[in-house]
């Protein structure tokens, strides 16, 4: 084994010199810790170093060892391989994956149909069955908010039958004696509000044969009384 081969090694000199020294082998140059250079001397198989303090260390270059001196003996610290050795190893890394097992793994993942079940996929945002995206403003835009009723307010004063515009909520005044008539009740999911505002009495009457909690009609006969209405989807509720 050459001292290039001897990747690294550390010699420190004993602390009991006036100044203590330490020294790196790297491809055949000790460098000190301070960055300065040390003597190597390649003779008879031996390499000498020889610090600052003009003392000489000579280890033998067929070793494979780390050495650290202590006082003026060599320690045995632990094994060291050549960068070469390390090289060849086939995985020299065992508990790394490799490049080609990590670009299998990374594969796998991309080609996977869904491999982040826990989470929702940038296609559903925004579309039925997904979720809801956020505007410039951080709020859930309109178009994506479900159907929300309307509200209209009439003032009437003679008979009328009632709107039947889907998804409204109507509110009638009225300030005279009549009849409001409502529409059918089936598949209707609109509210209704019907106030008596004047002094003349105001029936409220069904079509269809539809009822208003269960009879035929229903009068405000006192001013300024008012009522509900909604439909259970045969007949009208008083709420």
């Amino acid at each position: 084994m050459t001292a290039a081969d001897f990747a690294e090694a550390i010699i420190e000199t004993s602390a009991r010199q006036a100044r203590a020294d330490t020294a790196v082998l790297r491809h055949g140059k000790f460098l000190r810790m301070d960055g300065s250079d040390v003597v190597v001397d390649l003779a008879g198989g031996e390499v000498t170093v020889t610090t600052r303090l003009d003392q000489s260390y000579v280890f033998s270059t067929d070793q494979d060892v780390l050495l650290l001196q202590q006082g003026y003996q060599y320690v045995l610290i632990n094994p060291v391989k050549s960068v070469s050795d390390h090289e060849a190893e086939p995985d020299p890394h065992p508990q790394y994956l490799t490049s080609a097992e990590g670009n299998a793994v990374v594969a796998a993942h991309v080609a996977a149909a869904d491999p982040h079940t826990g989470y929702q996929k940038e296609s559903e945002k925004g579309v039925a069955n997904g979720y809801a995206s956020l505007d410039a403003t951080g709020k859930v835009p309109v178009a994506q908010l479900p159907p929300m009723n309307t509200r209209t307010i009439q003032k009437i004063s003679t008979g009328t039958s009632l709107g039947a515009v889907a998804a409204t909520d109507y509110v009638y005044l009225c300030s005279a004696a009549l009849t409001a008539t409502l529409p059918t009740a089936v598949g209707n999911t609109n509210r209704y509000t019907v106030k008596r505002t004047g002094t003349g009495t105001v029936t409220i009457a069904t079509s269809a044969s539809q009822t208003i909690d269960g009879a035929s009609t229903f009068s405000l006969g006192v001013q300024y009384q008012s009522v509900d209405l909604v439909s259970d989807g045969a007949n009208w509720s008083v709420i």
